[in-house]
């Protein structure tokens, strides 16, 4: 497979359900076009049944695309995570976690690991959030780190649901830290954190500046 991650292919069929809306929305101004110059009931009527079948066309293909995720996820062991190394060479994962990583206290590194940017046997000296530190390593099978118990205490600290995404950022070669995406750090840690975070970090200081009276603390 030349896709290296979820996120590739949910593009793909995003790109199709947008071709599929074009022709869509271009059937409608022929039929909106035609029935303003009182055009030909019968064509008219032809139009509206392509639409139907295209808007078909559209749940089908929502529902291929759930199917895909799903076997990906789930049999071919695929995540949504995002890799990114710095010009430095520290890496940056942003792991999506499922209810079977909370469930069994798990954090896994797949796509990392599919994209030889982290290798089995690798260790990790991890800082959690309220400063605790442990020592781990890459483990087979399932491409997870090998300390359940502190990845528990993580999950339940920073109360991490099904979905969330979690931050795994090297600050030192084989130095981490684990963050989750509630907090500051972790959004800011994200590569592709989005300008409304920004937005929000400007507005914050502005409301602070302004109960400061005007000055900057």
């Amino acid at each position: 497979m030349n896709f290296t991650s979820i996120n590739e292919v949910r593009v793909c069929f995003a790109e199709a359900q947008e071709h599929l809306e074009e022709i869509i929305v271009s059937v409608m101004d022929q039929i909106r076009d035609q029935a303003n110059a009182n055009g030909d009931i019968d064509w008219l009527q032809h139009c509206a049944k392509r639409v139907e079948i295209l808007k078909r066309d559209q749940e089908a293909l929502a529902k291929i695309q759930s199917h895909a995720v799903g076997i990906l996820s789930d049999t071919l062991g695929y995540n949504s995570d995002q890799v990114a190394v710095s010009t430095d060479g520290l890496r940056t994962f942003v792991i999506e976690v499922s209810q079977g990583m909370i469930n069994q206290h798990l954090l896994t590194l797949t796509d990392a690991k599919r994209l030889e940017k982290v290798a089995t046997g690798e260790t990790f000296e991890i800082q959690l959030p309220d400063g605790t530190t442990f020592k781990t390593d890459l483990c087979q099978p399932g491409n997870k780190l090998r300390e359940r118990g502190m990845i528990r205490q993580f999950y339940e600290s920073s109360k991490v649901e099904q979905g969330d995404k979690v931050v795994l950022k090297e600050t030192a070669p084989g130095i981490w830290k684990l963050l989750d995406m509630h907090s500051p750090e972790g959004r800011a840690a994200n590569p592709d954190y989005n300008m409304d975070f920004l937005l929000d970090l400007s507005k914050e200081s502005e409301d602070q500046v302004k109960e400061n009276g005007g000055h900057k603390v």
